[in-house]
């Protein structure tokens, strides 16, 4: 194997120094969003034998505006390769720049490195995340404590450079030699003889994502997952040549696993972990039936509670149509009496009217008597 060729085309890279600047400019717990994260510097990809210089700062910052207004996906925590990363997403990156920033290096030099800052727009669906509310755990700890912040940012190679005296750039996949083409001269050795500080240059081909992690990844720190998977992922990444033995003699790896019982480890693992995962689903269930149940008894308070209205209604156009009978009734009463007081009434008036017509008549007579006594002269 190639020493000079990195064995990882897939990383998350770590840097040496400490940052002397600010990571994260604010944090808009409002709008939930982090202005100025740290993405990535320009140094030292500790453990991976490769440096990220400003071209390759450039490169991220360029790629990271192509997202457009989708952004970069931002992560919690780095999935390992046996791991599930859904559930992990925590927001998007945008409005990417690369300003130069102070470095302290191990050595105690200051120096003036490249950076490549952004802002991180925390996604509402990482409220309600499987491990919990990581939205409110990453805009707490930022608010509360920035320097435990730290990017990593996932990307695959496009190349590795070296730089000569005059700064000149000498490609590793156009100058170094491979069994398929045999135009291409040199050897990893003579390759490398050509860099002028014993650097090898990561040129960035794609860039998949940058995850917050406390283990300083393309910055100085924040939260990691943790897992045995993201453990063994690194193991098998940093000694690719296990893929090789195990390529080249499988009955090899079969004989060691039982000679030091991981065979049966392995098998009760498997075992504990298809249990683990039936007994999640079974909880899954029980919790999804408690929650219907608990939406049944709901539907059905509120159905008694529509009944019981429903009764009283009755009960009241039951009583409000007995009263309008009572009423009826009573009016009909009262119009009886009414129309039996108007007769009596017509009838005292025709009495009264027939009097005064008889005393006239008899006046009259009268008057006719009296006169007829003159009239006889008596």
């Amino acid at each position: 194997m190639n020493r000079f060729k990195p064995l990882k085309s897939r990383f998350r890279a770590t840097f040496s120094g400490t940052e002397t600047g600010v990571r994260l400019g604010e944090v808009d717990k409002e709008n939930e969003v982090l202005h100025g994260v740290q993405i990535t510097l320009e140094g030292e990809a500790k453990g991976h034998g490769i440096h990220l210089d400003r071209e390759f700062c450039e490169a991220v910052a360029a790629a990271g505006n192509a997202t457009g207004d989708v952004g970069l996906k931002v992560r919690y925590g780095h999935p390992a390769m046996c791991s599930d990363a859904l559930g992990t997403e925590l927001g998007r990156a945008k409005n990417f720049e690369v300003r130069d920033i102070e470095r302290v290096t191990e050595d105690g030099e200051k120096v003036t490195v490249a950076g490549v800052f952004a802002d991180v727009e925390i996604l509402k669906s990482a409220h309600a995340a499987p491990q919990g509310d990581i939205a409110k755990h990453v805009l707490e700890m930022a608010a509360e404590d920035p320097g435990q912040f730290g990017q990593s940012i996932v990307f695959t190679y496009a190349d590795w450079v070296v730089k000569d005296a005059d700064g000149n750039r000498h490609s590793y996949k156009a100058e170094v030699s491979d069994p398929e083409d045999k135009n291409k001269a040199l050897t990893g050795e003579q390759w490398f003889a050509q860099s002028a500080d014993g650097k090898i240059y990561a040129v960035l081909g794609k860039l998949h994502g940058t995850d917050f992690t406390d283990t300083p990844a393309a910055t100085d720190g924040v939260f990691s997952t943790g897992t045995l998977a993201e453990e063994a992922e690194r193991m098998l990444e940093e000694h690719p040549q296990i893929f090789d033995a195990i390529e080249n003699s499988p009955k090899s790896l079969l004989e060691f696993l039982e000679r030091t019982g991981l065979d049966k480890k392995l098998e009760s693992a498997r075992v504990a972990g298809l249990q683990a995962a039936k007994d999640k689903e079974i909880a899954a269930l029980k919790s999804e039936i408690e929650i219907q149940k608990t939406v049944n008894e709901q539907l059905l308070a509120d159905f008694n509670a529509q009944v019981k209205a429903l009764e009283a209604a009755q009960e009241r156009n039951k009583q409000l149509h007995t009263k309008c009978i009572e009423t009826e009734t009573a009016l009909a009463k009262v119009q009886a009496a009414l129309a039996a007081e108007q007769e009596r009434y017509r009838a005292q008036v025709g009495a009264a009217l027939q009097q005064p017509t008889s005393a006239l008549t008899n006046l009259h007579g009268r008057d006719l008597a009296v006169a007829a006594l003159k009239a006889r002269g008596e």
